[in-house]
């Protein structure tokens, strides 16, 4: 069994997790607080934690103070617990500074400090957020993200692609290299380690991640409910997101492949953004040899060389791309025949050129790698982000100047 198949684990195309297991992570309250309402920052010994919480629970029972909402965390020091309490004093049999001084004075609190919280949405004393206990986080409105990325996309063109699926890309394999340092030993299990990664991923709020090896260097990501605008529009063009999962998935596969994007979709009514990456190489292999001839034409001068190699690459990529997303078009229609022919074989990848002009395989072709052709697949029209008067789904093809290069 294949490093992809251990990660993918049982997961199978298009069967995910309950909805119902999602919970918001709610940072702040969802309106105001009213008057009375206080929050506690408790600090204690973590060996004396087991014994230390029903005593502080007793205490703000006994001054009737009602507990609206309690939080654990860990301190930077791994022998020491926060307890962070939000009360409803309006009823208490003391005033917040009474308790506050009850609280100090018990010996299972080593620090108690208290907040009146009238008319406020954020606590005091929940800062700063962070990965692991020690790694700085930022929380960003998802709204201004994509639309802060599609305003540099717009401006500075291909290069910003690049840079933002660079820049996500080292993220995620950070991320990587972060939990194998955290979990030592139990790194080596691979699917636990993906396992970790997919929570981190989560929990940040990206969406919740599945990984499907389509084979022959082609693979699938289905991420559930991934960061929108306002009204659900800006999905797609995602580079920075498409580089992370693509940094998170690298070091799973084999050595040496990096991913490139070459094709993306949005199913609306799932919230599903669907990616489809490929090593570069495969895509390398794909291209039309004239193009690769030129590459080499282009040696005769350095300056002249980083123009040319970038738009030839383009070409290429654009090439390789419709070539590879009739494949995929073609796995599509096999596994939906499937459900009623099941003696039908999966398609993998042919190894025929989509160079316009060519000879094209007929519809019931038998390729030499013995991939049946299902259909004809024109050229795709590379789509944008779908606007408010577009249909539910919204699918895009990477045309040349949407491909990732490395």
């Amino acid at each position: 069994m294949t490093i992809e198949q251990v990660i993918a684990g049982n997961e199978k195309a298009m069967s995910f997790e309950p909805k119902t297991v999602n919970y918001s992570i709610n940072l702040g309250f969802p309106a105001p607080l009213p008057d009375g309402f206080s929050e506690f920052a408790l600090i204690g010994e973590q060996d004396k934690k087991r014994e230390a919480i029903p005593k502080i629970m007793k205490l703000f029972e006994t001054y009737s103070a009602t507990i609206v909402s309690m939080a654990f965390f860990n301190d930077q020091s791994v022998d020491q617990f926060i307890m962070n309490v939000v009360c409803d004093l309006n009823s208490a049999k003391c005033s917040p500074e009474e308790l506050l001084i009850r609280l100090n004075k018990s010996n299972c609190v080593k620090v108690a400090e208290m907040s009146p919280l009238d008319g406020r949405v954020f606590g005091k004393f929940t800062f700063p957020l962070t990965f692991f206990g020690e790694i700085r986080a930022l929380a960003m409105d998802a709204d201004r993200f994509v639309h802060l990325f599609d305003e540099i996309t717009k401006t500075f063109g291909a290069k910003a692609k690049d840079a933002l699926f660079q820049n996500g890309r080292t993220e995620g394999r950070e991320i990587i290299a972060a939990l194998k340092e955290k979990l030592g030993e139990r790194s080596r299990d691979k699917q636990f380690l993906f396992e970790n990664a997919k929570g981190l991923f989560q929990t940040a709020g990206w969406g919740k991640l599945f990984f499907y090896p389509e084979g022959a260097d082609i693979y699938k990501v289905t991420i559930s409910e991934p960061p929108s605008d306002a009204d659900e529009e800006a999905i797609t063009g995602n580079y920075f997101l498409q580089g992370l999962v693509a940094g998170i998935l690298e070091p799973f596969l084999k050595n040496g492949v990096k991913l490139s994007m070459i094709r993306e979709s949005y199913e609306a009514e799932k919230k599903d953004l669907v990616l489809y990456y490929m090593d570069k190489a495969s895509i390398k292999e794909l291209a039309p040899e004239e193009d690769e001839e030129k590459n080499e034409a282009a040696l005769s001068s350095k300056k002249v060389l980083i123009d040319r190699e970038a738009e030839q690459e383009e070409n290429k990529s654009d090439e390789a791309a419709i070539h590879v997303t009739k494949i995929i078009k073609s796995i599509d229609q096999i596994q939906d025949e499937k459900k009623t022919k099941e003696h039908r074989s999966p398609v993998l990848v042919s190894e025929t050129s989509s160079e316009e002009g060519g000879v094209q395989p007929a519809e019931g072709d038998i390729l030499g790698s013995g991939i049946q052709i299902i259909q004809q697949v024109e050229k795709p029209i590379p789509l944008r982000r779908k606007k408010k008067s577009a249909p539910i789904d919204n699918e895009r093809d990477y045309d040349s100047t949407d491909t990732i290069k490395f």
